[in-house]
């Protein structure tokens, strides 16, 4: 029987998913079942602060990951053990003529 459920994990900058040669749908099925891939992905980076604690840092999706990662600073907010990001400051608005 075919596995289910596949699993891929890493660290680094890079995204990873199962090969597509393990994704096998449709196999093993009764008579009318169907299989259908998803695709579901939880991503957190780990923030440093200098000469202070590690934090792991929970992200929204893939963009938001891609777009950190590659980050020198990442401002974050730690409030009861708990890393967050830290909110841009909103635009200031702009002037009419």
């Amino acid at each position: 029987m075919p596995q289910r459920t596949l699993k891929a994990s890493g660290s680094g900058r890079e995204t990873r998913w199962p090969p597509e040669g393990e994704v096998t749908l449709n196999r093993g099925l009764g008579k009318g079942e169907k299989e259908r891939a998803v695709k579901a992905g939880a991503y957190a980076l780990r923030v440093a602060e200098p000469g202070g604690p590690e934090h792991r840092v929970l992200l929204a999706n893939q963009e938001e990951f891609s777009r950190l990662a590659a980050a020198t600073a990442v401002p974050i907010r730690v409030e009861g053990g708990q890393a967050r990001l830290r909110e841009p400051a909103a635009a200031p608005p702009r002037a009419t003529p």
